[in-house]
């Protein structure tokens, strides 16, 4: 009997550890959140490859691995597959979107506009700086504060100006909503305001936009007033309304 279990003992440790070491494995590296409206899921990298999903902005999601310019993740319902690298942002970035945001959120408005065209909002100004979101055209935004910053070239900025002379460029720092489609929950908090599509919801955020992508929707006494005396508003606030006696 002894020696029956002095085999057995020694034969479940063998067991015991191999089934702990050929386990399976979690692997993380950590969490990422969609910074695009809509970043689709790809079932790999090849070049045959299938759309498995869609992300939307503000969504948490799992970083498994990273290869190339991709990043395989495991989205909120548990499906595994790649996104775009440049799709996501870092935690430590999100939380200073989120920072930003709780900064504004109580700023007067200087002036509202839209966008002219496909504009990125970025932490700080500068067109180096990191990208938080990236707004379509007419995009409707409140301007809360400016900045100037340097003039350097990117790669990520639709620009099409090539005036080398310029050495300081005017910033907005804006309000603005980051849309999604219909039924779509998101991590922060949604709130009634315009939205890029009917039925889409919406979520707040707030950045840093390159001045002259905005186009900014002047008060008709703002507008005649500005075009009589030839000057360009940059801000303007209601103080009083008198009735008009004609």
């Amino acid at each position: 009997m002894k020696r029956k279990l002095l085999i057995a003992v020694p034969l479940l440790c063998v067991v015991g550890v191999t089934a702990w070491m050929f386990r399976p494995k979690r692997e993380s590296q950590g969490e990422a959140f969609v910074s695009e409206r809509a970043a689709p899921v790809l079932s790999g990298i090849a070049q045959v490859r299938q759309q498995v999903g869609v992300l939307h902005y503000g969504e948490r999601v799992e970083v498994l691995s990273k290869r190339n310019e991709y990043t395989k993740v495991r989205t909120p319902t548990g499906a595994v597959g790649w996104v775009e690298a440049h799709q996501l942002m870092e935690p430590a970035l999100w939380q200073r979107s989120i920072k930003l945001l709780e900064q504004v959120r109580n700023m007067p408005v200087q002036a509202r506009g839209r966008t002219k065209v496909s504009t990125n909002l970025r932490v700080l100004p500068g067109r180096t700086e990191p990208r938080l979101y990236q707004f379509a055209r007419n995009v409707p935004v409140e301007i809360v504060g400016r900045g100037v910053a340097e003039w350097v070239q990117s790669a990520d900025e639709k620009d099409s100006s090539n005036d080398a002379e310029t050495k300081k460029e005017d910033w907005f720092l804006v309000r603005g909503i980051a849309s999604r489609p219909p039924g779509e929950s998101s991590a922060r908090v949604s709130v009634a305001t315009t939205t890029t599509e009917p039925g889409d919801q919406t979520v707040p955020i707030a950045g840093w936009v390159i001045a002259r992508f905005i186009e900014l929707d002047l008060p008709d006494p703002v507008r005649e007033g500005a075009s009589s005396a030839n000057i360009r508003p940059v801000a303007w606030f209601e103080l009083n309304r008198a009735p008009d006696p004609s």
